[in-house]
């Protein structure tokens, strides 16, 4: 069963009612007892499929299936279904009839042609709650391809506005990304919502695409969307100025020059010019983090030194276990995990000082080695899967490490979630204790993280053997909640 099938159940099954009647309906539906229309579906004649329906169902939930059963054009017997396979219009009778789904798709592709169906039927909850499941399921790496093929379709839109608005600066990132249609780039610069910081990050992707298709032409018909008003440097200006009108030009450097005062703004705003001047980082994702090990107990590097809060951690040459933390925790909510920050080693060497030999924390000119991997797993229903953790960035300041991960980490409500840290080779590492740091959390003065985390423990091992009186790796946790 792939991954997208397990999220898939997961969201569609999620408020299932009991068994009883509504079962006894289905089996009836399935065999066609007590209905009184069929459809004859696949784009197969021969290999097409006749499913049984009742048209009160039909046409209390649809206006789309209301006006089919009315209209005189309609003939007698089986109605004939090309555009879909006879799965998914079982997966829309089963909603219609019963208002929840228990039929397991094949992959993401069905879960988007259940999305079009749903668009196309005028069935508006199914339709909400397609967009909830390709959220769910939806990666960086697929989302232009379904955008590409799907954004006129606004339920299928919605699941993949969540991760371009959320994961803006990996999904420009994307080979995919230049594979777009040019309406798909008009219809992505629309969003009002994204995770970048200037509107420079999106003029950069603008000239990237540009490029690929070796047709600079293409920036005047994104220019209308670009919100060019809110650029306050003239150094952004300068990316875009050769594919801007003189008139264009001179009202973008008149308004930085006024700071948006109306009053002294005397130039005309120009038609091709986007009026819009709020800007776009303005509602970034609402994530949330966990503080495990807040900034003010990362000391200097001379505290660090002279009060000894180091010690060196080594593998025991009898066990083939590495120095690892673990971090487990069960969800009280529905989460998706976007962010796992670790303390790294501490570069500290011996050195001749002063006539004599001391420590110093060692800062590298070369790239900085943090000496630390991590995996991650989520266990529900009895089933576990594994994500995969990507380092993405290390503040030697602070002597950490961050940790995204290649799809989106989705925690179900009652999931277990077990990350585990472990170190390469021998190192010098920070002395803070798992003890102080649970101390810390017991002491929670905030109520949101005991309304989200249940169960929130924190072991050290170093000889396959669990305790809670070795350091601690972990720092933060950085989380966004969903609805489903």
């Amino acid at each position: 069963m792939s991954g997208d099938t397990e999220k898939f159940e997961k969201f569609a099954t999620a408020d299932k009612p009991a068994l009883g009647i509504a079962e006894k309906k289905r089996r009836a539906l399935e065999m066609g007892e007590n209905t009184d229309c069929a459809f004859l579906v696949g784009p197969d004649d021969e290999m097409a499929e006749v499913i049984h329906a009742s048209k009160f169902d039909l046409v209390s939930s649809s206006e789309f299936f209301k006006a089919m059963m009315r209209s005189p054009l309609t003939q007698p017997g089986p109605i004939r279904i090309r555009q879909l396979e006879p799965r998914i219009f079982k997966m829309v009778l089963e909603y219609v009839h019963l208002h929840h789904l228990s039929t397991k798709p094949i992959d993401l592709e069905d879960a988007i042609q259940l999305a079009r169906a749903a668009d196309e039927y005028l069935i508006d909850d199914l339709a909400t709650l397609c967009s909830k499941i390709i959220e769910g399921i939806l990666t960086v790496d697929k989302v232009w391809k379904v955008a590409n093929e799907n954004y006129t379709v606004k339920c299928v839109a919605n699941g993949c506005i969540k991760i371009l608005a959320e994961e803006t600066p990996s999904c420009l990132d994307h080979e995919s990304f230049l594979e777009i249609r040019e309406d798909t780039m008009i219809w992505f610069l629309t969003l009002p919502e994204m995770n970048i910081e200037t509107e420079t990050t999106l003029i950069n992707a603008c000239l990237k695409y540009c490029r690929s298709r070796i047709d600079m032409n293409l920036m005047r018909t994104f220019i209308p969307h670009l919100r060019l008003l809110t650029l306050s440097c003239p150094d952004d200006l300068m990316l875009i100025s050769e594919y801007l009108s003189s008139r264009e030009a001179k009202y973008i450097s008149y308004k930085m020059l006024l700071a948006n005062d109306k009053k002294k703004m005397k130039l005309m705003l120009p038609q091709s010019l986007c009026p819009t001047i709020e800007e776009r980082c303005n509602k970034k994702a609402k994530y949330e983090t966990l503080v495990l090990i807040p900034d003010t107990q990362l000391i200097g590097s001379q505290e660090l030194i002279e009060q000894k809060l180091y010690e060196k951690i080594t593998k025991n040459v009898d066990s083939s276990f590495f120095p690892t933390c673990y971090l487990i925790f069960q969800a009280k909510k529905y989460l998706v995990l976007k962010q796992v920050e670790v303390l790294c080693k501490v570069q500290i060497e011996p050195m001749f000082i002063n006539n004599k030999w001391g420590r110093v924390v060692f800062d590298t000119n070369e790239e900085y080695n943090s000496n630390i991997m991590m995996d991650a797993s989520v266990m529900y229903n009895a089933t576990c899967k594994n994500y995969k953790p990507v380092l993405k960035g290390v503040f030697r300041t602070s002597s950490s490490v961050r940790f995204d991960f290649v799809e989106p980490f989705f925690v179900p409500k009652g999931a277990v979630v077990k990350l585990r840290t472990f170190l390469k080779e021998d190192c010098y590492y920070r002395r803070i204790l798992i003890k102080t740091v649970q101390e810390g959390l017991a002491k929670w003065d905030d109520q949101s993280p005991k309304d989200v985390f249940d169960n929130f423990r924190i072991f050290y091992s170093d000889d396959g053997k669990t305790n809670q009186n070795g350091v601690c790796f972990f720092k933060n946790l950085v989380y966004t909640l969903i609805e489903v």
